[in-house]
């Protein structure tokens, strides 16, 4: 009977023990609440709802709650059965009531504490009771959430770097209560001149952008523009190279309540003019006069240079294309604009774009003397032009250059009565033929336009190459004439056809050249 009494009291108090409100921890909570040291209720996270009952013994319960920084909070109890009039408290590590409800709703099945920034990250308690506690008459079961408005800015997930984004390479988030500050790197160069954009995809999201250096310090914003679906920082130059963050957030940050997703895309507007991008694509190489290249401007290289070598100081027209041309399909957009450097890099000239857009010409220009250059075709604006696309350039022979070898090689003789033939064209615009005579000899020499558009010059010159007598066209510009010239000594001479203007001539085509001898 002893035995049995004994075995009922240890019941009763076991009993009694496990309807005690478990309240005692609530002030202190332990440092480590993931290894189930709590031994309260349990513990409530964001969007978990958790379910308890409160009744005359168990009068309040506590739930432990962790923030990870100094968030903004909702907490909602709701009943969901008996009579139970709700209330809830935050109470901090300290045991002191941060924030409460102050009752219940008005309908009294439910309390809230509807926006709240927690101070700072820590541990907290979260305790539903009924309306007057202890004295009160209510109960039954009821409902706790947790809802994040808005985690802290120190949280992990707004501090931590999402990952990289690339120029050109558009990459999509999505802003949350939980990561409404999402961090991405961007590696640049000094002198880059970048856009950025964030354009909502889904939600309500307000979007905003900011532009820090690797140690976090912001240089520019991005506000939200006049549709609120999107913001932009439309242009900035950088200022050093190496890494840089680009934070994507809502309007209001912490405070906002917009989410969704949204496409973040980092545009290169133009590298800077001395990238290493443009060091790693060597120079073109230009063979031949009169033969097209091809390049593609694009904003990671606005320009592209390209070589030429000179055996003399020839006279050059330089044209620089866009083509193919802009069609529906095709959005070729380019505006070119295209330069003549030296040797040293030294600016010789410039050919800008037509009223069209679409064509750039250096027309006359006289290359200093023979060796190498560099043409530069680029498009208008350099860096910060705006335009792209594919061109085409060509390097066009005006004139041989009058110090050029080729000009001075004999084309062979000419006789008494034979008529001699040529061609006259921009690489051989001068053409020497070899007269051998007697001194006293009187000798018309007749040159004729035989096709094409040439305007024709006569001259004869001794055997060193001093001239002796010349003759331009006549006013029919097909023939040119020297009457009755003396020979002053026995041997050799030059008879030289050349177009008018010599090197600068724009005329060509062919001829006949002839010599009679004429009685004294």
């Amino acid at each position: 009977m002893n035995v049995t009494k004994r075995m009922v009291a240890v019941i009763l108090l076991m009993l009694l023990l496990t309807a005690l409100p478990l309240t005692v921890w609530a002030d202190q909570p332990p440092a480590d609440l993931g290894q189930g040291a709590w031994q309260g209720v349990g513990t409530v996270t964001y969007d978990a709802p958790v379910e308890g009952a409160i009744d005359d013994v168990a009068f309040s319960q506590d739930w432990a709650f962790v923030s990870e920084g100094a968030d903004r909070v909702k907490v909602w109890v709701e009943r969901t059965g008996g009579n139970l009039v709700p209330s809830v408290q935050v109470i901090d590590n300290l045991g002191q009531v941060v924030v409460e409800s102050y009752g219940p709703t008005n309908t009294y099945a439910a309390a809230e504490i509807r926006d709240y920034d927690l101070p700072l990250a820590a541990a907290y308690t979260i305790r539903v009771s009924r309306q007057d506690e202890e004295s009160g008459v209510t109960s039954g079961a009821y409902r706790l959430s947790v809802i994040p408005l808005g985690v802290g800015a120190e949280h992990p997930t707004n501090a931590t770097p999402v990952g990289p984004v690339q120029f050109e390479t558009p990459v999509t988030g999505e802003i949350t209560n939980l990561h409404w500050n999402q961090i991405y790197t961007l590696d640049a160069e000094a002198g880059d001149y970048v856009s950025i954009t964030a354009q909502r995809t889904s939600g309500t999201l307000i979007p905003l952008l900011e532009l820090r250096d690797a140690n976090g310090q912001s240089l520019t914003w991005g506000y939200r523009q006049y549709l609120d679906d999107w913001a932009e920082i439309s242009s900035y130059e950088l200022g050093y190279t190496g890494q840089y963050q680009i934070h994507v957030r809502r309007d209001g940050e912490i405070d906002g309540d917009t989410v969704g997703g949204y496409s973040l895309a980092v545009n290169l507007l133009g590298a800077a003019p001395e990238s290493a991008r443009f060091a790693a694509v060597p120079p073109g190489v230009i063979e031949q006069y009169n033969t097209p290249v091809q390049g593609q401007i694009t904003n990671a290289l606005w320009y592209q240079d390209w070589q030429f070598r000179t055996l003399a100081a020839d006279y050059v027209s330089v044209t620089m294309q866009r083509s193919p041309a802009y069609t529906l399909e095709n959005h070729n957009v380019l505006k070119p604009l295209v330069i003549v450097l030296d040797s040293a890099g030294q600016e010789l000239t410039r050919g800008y774009a037509n009223y069209a857009g679409d064509t750039a010409v250096i027309s006359q220009l006289d290359i200093p003397a023979a060796g190498t250059y560099t043409i530069r075709a680029m498009r208008e604006g350099e860096q910060t032009g705006y335009s792209t696309g594919a061109y085409e350039l060509t390097v066009t022979l005006l004139g041989t250059g009058e110090d050029s070898a080729s000009l001075l090689e004999s084309m062979g003789a000419v006789t008494v009565g034979t008529p001699a033939t040529g061609q006259i064209d921009a690489v051989r615009w001068m053409q020497v033929w070899t007269y051998s005579g007697q001194e006293g000899e009187m000798i018309t020499a007749t040159l004729t336009r035989t096709d094409g558009t040439l305007v024709p010059y006569l001259e004869i010159r001794d055997n060193n190459g001093q001239s002796l007598y010349s003759a331009y066209t006549d006013y029919t510009y097909d023939i040119a004439v020297v009457e009755q010239f003396r020979l002053s000594y026995t041997g050799d001479y030059q008879i030289v056809v050349m177009r008018d203007s010599q090197q600068r001539g724009p005329t060509s085509g062919g001829y006949s050249l002839t010599v009679e001898t004429v009685a004294p």
